[in-house]
């Protein structure tokens, strides 16, 4: 079996470590970019590695389907939410299985995608697409704040939160740029949800749920800039937890076979008023440190997961639906300043990580992301409430 693997340069996961361990037979070809964080590892036998100068560019799709066409693989595997569509592409054009691109682009195209919450107990938060500055003017005056982002945007990549007409005449007046993709229809505009925000991940096999991980963001929606980003894991009795395992149950029972991913990340806002809405939906697993606590909880890689079912070598039916650890959550220093000793970090700190950046006015050059664990939801935020100066964990 020939396995392509599209790997983004900044991610770590070992594909072919993994695929050639779970079978001799495997020839894997990884495509990734120059810059990528692997870079220095040695490949696995049976594996090619193909470094691209600009991997998210025109370019490196054009030589993905030159391999696709030279190469022919049994299976192309994407983890990233930015090669979903680009992988399904190739599937279609070589006639490669797995996940189309009539598919892929229900979970890119933020407008279409609202297809997939059709009929269910939860609906989707409502949305406009607006192609002008008089159809977003209105929007505001109308609904309030609002969220304007990329109909096929990622990892809160621009993202912008109007709270008046006002902030945002002079944010459309200062960028021209963000006048020509109204022009051109490429975003989406929504009410923004005042409350809370949930992240469910699931992980499928053949159809049926393998694993369900509930989270709580731990900063109110849309927040990015003012706090760190992190969330903790939902208490397995909680109500909120439940109501998010049923409706994540009932969204794959109500996908067709060929919609139907191997991996789900779904987000979900709670108003004020206690009413559930649905954000979005992404065929991959979550992101920043989300897989992180999901192996520390529940035992489990959902990226390995992925990539076991995607190519067959899943080595045995079992499950993961109960955690076999301690509850977990993740914080990440994007924002606000962590106080804590590096050199003695807590005992409920599995995971600590410091990743170099470029220093600003606010953080050094030291970023810290790390996972927590503890007995419960609560346990978990007293303990990360302990690692913030006082009076900034709300800020």
């Amino acid at each position: 079996m020939r396995v392509l693997v599209l790997q983004k340069p900044r991610s770590s996961d070992p594909f072919d470590v993994w695929l050639r361990a779970a079978s001799d037979d495997v020839e894997v070809k990884i495509v990734t970019g120059a810059n990528t964080v692997r870079g220095r590892e040695p490949v696995e036998p049976g594996t090619s590695r193909e470094l691209l100068a600009d991997y998210d560019g025109d370019a490196a799709t054009g030589r993905i389907h030159e391999i696709c066409e030279e190469w022919r693989p049994d299976v192309v595997f994407a983890d990233a939410e930015s090669d979903v569509l680009r992988a399904a592409e190739a599937r279609t054009l070589f006639g490669i299985p797995g996940m189309r691109s009539s598919a892929a682009v229900l979970y890119r195209d933020k407008v279409l995608m609202k297809q997939l919450f059709a009929g269910l107990s939860i609906e989707a938060v409502d949305y406009r697409v607006p192609s002008n500055a008089d159809d977003l003017l209105a929007a505001c005056a109308k609904l309030g704040p609002v969220v304007l982002k990329p109909r096929d945007g990622g990892g809160s990549l621009g993202v912008h939160v109007f709270r008046t007409p006002g902030d945002a005449r002079l944010a459309l007046a200062a960028a021209p740029a963000l006048l020509a993709e109204l022009h051109r229809s490429r975003l989406i505009l929504e009410p923004f949800v005042h409350g809370d925000e949930y992240h469910v991940d699931i992980v499928l096999r053949g159809g049926t749920p393998i694993l369900i991980s509930v989270s709580k963001y731990v900063a109110p929606p849309h927040c990015y800039r003012t706090h760190n980003r992190g969330s903790i894991m939902l208490d397995p009795g909680s109500p909120e937890r439940g109501t998010l395992v049923r409706y994540g149950e009932e969204i794959v029972a109500s996908m067709p076979a060929q919609l139907r991913p191997i991996a789900l990340h779904l987000e979900v806002f709670k108003s004020a008023g206690g009413d559930f809405r649905a954000g979005e939906i992404a065929c991959r697993g979550g992101g920043a440190l989300i897989k992180d606590c999901i192996k520390h909880t529940y035992g489990v890689d959902p990226a390995w997961a992925a990539c076991m079912l995607e190519t067959g070598l899943m080595p045995d039916d079992r499950t993961y639906l109960d955690p076999t650890g301690p509850l977990s959550g993740y914080l990440m220093e994007t924002s606000v300043p962590l106080c804590f000793d590096l050199d003695d970090p807590p005992s409920w700190m599995p995971k600590l990580k410091i990743e170099a950046r470029k220093p600003t006015d606010l953080l050094d050059a030291r970023y810290r992301k790390l996972v927590i664990e503890g007995d419960s939801h609560a346990q978990i935020e007293a303990r990360m409430r302990t690692l913030y100066a006082p009076g900034t964990w709300d800020n």
